[in-house]
């Protein structure tokens, strides 16, 4: 089980917020942070941990986790003992890693416009790592499982998209291509059996994956080209920075 976890937060976007609730002369003066955890994003978030702010660092770092999939909100406490209003709801850093590795293999880039969200891609990880490891808590995960459940993500979500596109759900394509309805739908079969065949070979060769260690022996290293074509994604220039809590 993974020791802790890290959430972000950015201390400028909070003196700015402090301010414009208390006037640009108001000294904000943080003493420690409150983690609150939730099982889904819109759910009821429950104090796990009071961590002591460090301003050297622009995360938090909390052992009292119970998934790290979870989603999570920060409050910080003021020198007066004052507790501020709860963040939007944000996810660990280890979790926002893994899901834009899976981005990137799957070139769903354009976050204005994205295939899916991150609760779509929270919920096939852990779908994937279940399958992977007969484990549906990701606490568990280690960056050695990132290959396996990011193929194994890959492919839910072309059959997803396989399914979305034979009905009439909005999918967007480059400017200039055009694609007949029968032809997207088997671009995604077609790399999700090319990625479920992939699958089949390594566990084949290496067998069970251990959820404690994480070890899998002979692990080859995965190459996302050997059963990926030309994406229909839009292509941005790169993907949004850290997701931050405040």
């Amino acid at each position: 089980m993974s020791d802790s976890i890290r959430i972000y937060f950015d201390v400028k976007d909070i003196e700015t917020a402090y301010k414009e609730l208390n006037g640009d002369e108001a000294v904000l003066d943080i003493v420690s942070f409150k983690v609150y955890e939730s099982s889904s994003k819109g759910g009821t978030y429950k104090l796990i941990d009071t961590v002591p702010y460090d301003s050297k660092l622009s995360y938090v770092e909390t052992l009292f986790f119970s998934d790290m999939g979870n989603w999570y909100k920060l409050s910080y406490i003021s020198g007066d003992g004052s507790e501020s209003s709860l963040s939007e709801p944000t996810i660990s850093e280890e979790i926002s890693n893994l899901i834009d590795n899976i981005i990137i293999d799957m070139q769903d880039t354009d976050r204005d416009n994205p295939a899916f969200n991150e609760e779509q891609y929270i919920s096939k990880i852990r779908d994937a790592y279940g399958r992977l490891t007969q484990e549906d808590n990701l606490s568990y995960l280690r960056e050695k499982h990132f290959g396996m459940i990011s193929l194994l993500t890959r492919i839910s979500c072309c059959y997803d998209l396989a399914y979305r596109n034979s009905g009439n759900f909005p999918i967007g394509l480059p400017d200039g291509i055009s694609i007949d309805k029968g032809a997207r739908v088997e671009h995604y079969l077609s790399i999700a059996r090319g990625l479920e065949n992939q699958y089949t070979q390594i566990k084949n060769d290496v067998g069970q994956v251990d959820i404690i260690s994480g070890e899998v022996s002979g692990n080859p290293k995965l190459n996302s080209t050997e059963a990926t074509r030309k994406t229909y994604f839009r292509d941005a220039s790169r993907i949004r920075g850290n997701r931050y809590a405040i």
